[in-house]
């Protein structure tokens, strides 16, 4: 076999440059390190062709991208920040709710018969006397356009308007029902 003469390395201006020193913190760890040079004239700016379609589409994305793209009101950011503000609400309210019921403890009204009276044979008539008690110390009651039913073994006997009033806290009020 022929020897090769050894190459002029004077047409390569790598060749003339000593070797680069290892990076900080490999060395004497056993780690090999390869240096690559390449030649500026093999350095792309421009992508090759087989990249250049991917490229492209990141740049000018087509119309169809843009349509998949769901309305702001589907995105999960936008459900979750409306779902935390209804539950922040409801919790407010009921809060405010419980607070106001433990503190003025509503009870209900207590209604006493003191006096009844019935005119007429055929079509009869009846007058019914009643006292109500308001047993809430801190609320008034308002009672409006109401009905009321006279119950005789659950038979509507009669039945009559119950009048508009305002009754204040602790106050037992007398009314009288035609």
């Amino acid at each position: 076999m022929e020897e090769q003469a050894p190459r002029n390395n004077t047409d390569d201006p790598a060749a003339a440059l000593p070797p680069l020193p290892p990076p900080p913190g490999r060395h004497g760890h056993g780690h090999d390190t390869y240096i690559v040079q390449f030649p500026k004239d093999q350095v792309y700016r421009v992508p090759p062709p087989e990249n250049a379609l991917i490229v492209e589409q990141y740049r000018n994305p087509t119309t169809e991208k843009k349509r998949r793209r769901c309305c702001c009101f589907c995105s999960r950011r936008f459900l979750l920040t409306l779902a935390i503000i209804v539950v922040a609400v409801v919790a407010i309210a009921g809060i405010t709710l419980a607070t106001l019921f433990f503190v003025f403890k509503p009870k209900a009204p207590g209604f006493t018969v003191s006096h009844v009276a019935v005119r007429g044979n055929k079509n009869s008539e009846y007058e019914v006397s009643l006292r109500v008690k308001n047993p809430n110390g801190r609320l008034g009651i308002g009672y409006e356009n109401g009905d009321v039913s006279l119950l005789f073994r659950e038979t509507k006997a009669a039945t009559g308007k119950f009048p508009t009033l305002k009754q204040r806290r602790d106050e037992p009020v007398r009314l009288r029902l035609s």
